[in-house]
């Protein structure tokens, strides 16, 4: 199944964008407030394409002799009770000859071949997936429903429950149909997680279980799917200094600068990350280099991330998840007041940000860093004065520094 998430500005580098690919599932729509859902591939008889014709009678007569893939039958207490007495009651009906003692072993085998229809009834035309809400922050709770869809005509579907496992801490929970599921009809039943770390957490759904209609035995049917997606770093209070650039755009101060806007101030040479739109093409035609123009609201223009992920910088995990966390609330912060313009990293170009989805992007990708050893570069980015650089503070801290002075701290 093709994997459709939405992607990441294409100025990513290649080691960040595989750090953020999702195997076998899809993301969904993207509704307001954030909500995304990302979802795995449909699992259930009901999840293939209807047999036409006689094909469905061959496989019907096939699959009493050759069980599908991934069925099983096992005993529940009160079953092997019943199978134990079924073999002592064909004992004494042997010896015996007692014909009321082979018409009470026919009725306890009757109704194991009556178990097994009516299980099988019971799952025909069903097909499941698991959904996963996003986001998923760590430290905070978070939302897998599993969506479980009745396609038969005319029959419902009872006593269904699944298990929900995740995989690193080895928790499981038990999510059942609380209702019966009428034919036709789609529910959802929800479990609530609660990540433990930045990353990705992967789940895993089992197949479909129920011990319909007696009780005697268990049924499972269908594969176990995993279903994978990315957790945010936890969100802190990050605490601004008494920065002036924070004191004159993040605290409402007017600027004195002259002019409006769109006035053009100056041309000034080309800086790294500066947009191809606002080349002066008849002074870069003049003097040989790329020029810029400079405009009045360049003051305003805002903050620029610039995230170095170098293990000799980050010399503990500790300090790296508090760097993760302190740039992921400051983005939101610095978005909500209009001030985050954009990231870049040491091998990558700019990565602008004009709209909520790409902070949650911006999220998805800090998601996934890893500390890492840099790969030799012959041009280092310039780092202009409006760029975000953070550092280590302390023996475990962060702090984001703004044309040398510190901006914030973790």
């Amino acid at each position: 199944m093709e994997t459709t998430v939405p992607a990441h500005p294409e100025a990513l580098s290649r080691s960040w964008q595989g750090s953020n690919q999702s195997a076998r599932q899809t993301v969904g729509d993207i509704g307001s407030g954030g909500d995304r859902v990302v979802f795995s591939e449909w699992e259930g008889p009901a999840s293939k394409p209807v047999d036409r014709g006689s094909r469905w009678l061959w496989k019907l007569f096939l699959g009493i002799f050759i069980p599908q893939e991934r069925q099983r039958f096992l005993p529940t207490a009160s079953g092997y009770v019943l199978i134990i007495l079924a073999v002592g009651l064909c004992a004494a009906a042997y010896n015996t000859g007692s014909n009321i003692l082979f018409l009470v072993l026919a009725l306890l085998l009757s109704l194991f071949i009556l178990s097994g229809v009516l299980s099988w009834m019971n799952f025909r035309s069903l097909r499941w997936r698991a959904e996963g809400e996003l986001p998923f922050r760590c430290g905070q709770r978070g939302t897998i429903r599993v969506r479980v869809d009745n396609r038969k005509r005319y029959l419902p579907t009872e006593e269904v429950f699944f298990s929900l496992q995740d995989k690193e801490q080895k928790h499981q929970e038990v999510i059942p149909l609380k209702v019966p599921l009428a034919a036709g009809e789609t529910v959802w039943e929800r479990s609530i997680v609660i990540p433990a770390k930045r990353g990705r957490m992967k789940v895993i759904l089992s197949g479909a279980q129920s011990k319909f209609p007696f009780g005697f035995m268990k049924k499972s049917i269908g594969r176990p799917i995993p279903l994978e997606f990315p957790v945010w770093p936890k969100r802190i209070s990050c605490r601004v200094q008494q920065h002036p650039w924070s004191q004159k755009h993040l605290h409402g101060e007017t600027s004195r600068h002259p002019g409006q806007g769109d006035d053009l101030i100056q041309i000034r040479r080309y800086e790294y990350g500066d947009p191809f739109h606002l080349v002066h093409w008849k002074a870069t035609a003049r003097t040989g280099r790329i020029m810029i123009r400079k405009m009045a609201g360049d003051e305003k223009e805002g903050l620029y991330f610039y995230l170095d992920t170098n293990k000799r910088l980050w010399r503990s995990e500790e300090s790296f998840e508090n760097f993760c966390r302190l740039a992921g609330s400051l983005a939101e912060k610095l978005f909500a007041a209009g001030q985050f313009r954009g990231y870049f990293g040491p091998t990558q170009s700019l990565a602008l940000i004009k709209k909520e989805e790409e902070v949650w992007h911006f999220l998805d990708l800090l998601s996934g860093l890893a500390r890492e050893t840099p790969r030799p570069s012959k041009e280092r980015p310039i780092i202009r004065k409006n760029t975000l650089q953070f550092e280590p503070y302390g023996e475990t801290g962060a702090q984001a520094i703004l044309a040398g002075q510190v901006f914030a701290t973790s």
